[in-house]
């Protein structure tokens, strides 16, 4: 990350009223094998129906973000 994008968020945190969370890309190779990395913060929140499909397993932590 660079310390542009941390100053950002910092900077921004009140247009952020979801929280804002720091991962890393590193060893991924889609932004969507990164935010799976996500389920460990709101894994409760998440039913493993909706882990059965990745596209749905993205919607139930995109929704988790914005709630």
């Amino acid at each position: 990350m660079t310390e542009l994008a941390i100053i950002y968020t910092h900077a921004a945190e009140n247009y952020y009223s979801f929280g804002r969370y720091l991962i890393s890309f590193e060893g991924k190779s889609t932004t969507m094998e990164t935010l799976l990395v996500l389920d460990d913060v709101f894994g409760k929140d998440i039913d493993d129906d909706q882990r059965m499909a990745a596209d749905k397993h993205i919607s139930a932590i995109l929704d988790c973000l914005r709630s």
